[in-house]
């Protein structure tokens, strides 16, 4: 794959996931980030061999090879739409968008530049939903004609490392309450 610059937006949590990713699948990539933390970053800096941007659109300048869009729901879009106006392949963590009435626009303009996107759902890979799953397709309930799911979390054991009321699973304004999709 050869020296590819990729592009992380957020340095949270799912951030760091991907930067282990990326260190292990691809070793010589180069990692340039953004978040709207500072402190976030130099988190980031002090684990992972990155460099740092000013500013998101500053990643223009590095010609992305893809990138990984790990921040809040609500600024979700601001940057799935920074990917598609570069021509940046992306991955987005759930949900695509905390407004369901773009998401016709966001898969349209996604098609017809071509590019590749993806949305990071880990829930279908759940012991609860496959076991779900095979009740369902094994018939003994019979033809399901609607179902529904409730899911929740304890915020403050979430992320047990930093207050809840910090980041934005408690706050709707920011997409919070979004992650069970």
């Amino acid at each position: 794959m050869g020296n590819k610059t990729i592009f992380i937006v957020g340095c949270g949590s799912m951030a760091r996931r991907r930067l282990r990713h990326i260190d292990e699948l691809m070793p010589k990539a180069s990692k340039i980030v953004w978040d709207i933390r500072p402190d976030r970053m130099a988190e980031v800096s002090d684990v992972f061999e990155v460099r740092k941007l000013d500013n998101a659109a500053q990643a223009a300048d590095y010609k992305p090879y893809c990138m990984f869009i790990s921040v809040p729901p609500a600024s979700h879009e601001q940057y799935i739409d920074w990917a598609i106006d570069h021509n940046v392949p992306f991955m987005v963590e759930q949900p695509i968008s905390h407004k369901v009435d773009q998401l016709s626009s966001i898969f349209e303009r996604v098609k017809e530049k071509n590019l590749t996107a993806h949305i990071s759902n880990n829930h279908r890979y759940s012991a609860r939903i496959r076991k779900i799953k095979q009740v369902i397709q094994s018939g003994l309930l019979g033809r399901p004609l609607s179902a529904m799911v409730a899911a929740g979390e304890y915020l403050p054991d979430w992320h047990s490392y930093e207050p809840y009321t910090d980041y934005y699973p408690s706050k709707k304004s920011m997409g919070g309450g979004l992650d069970a999709v």
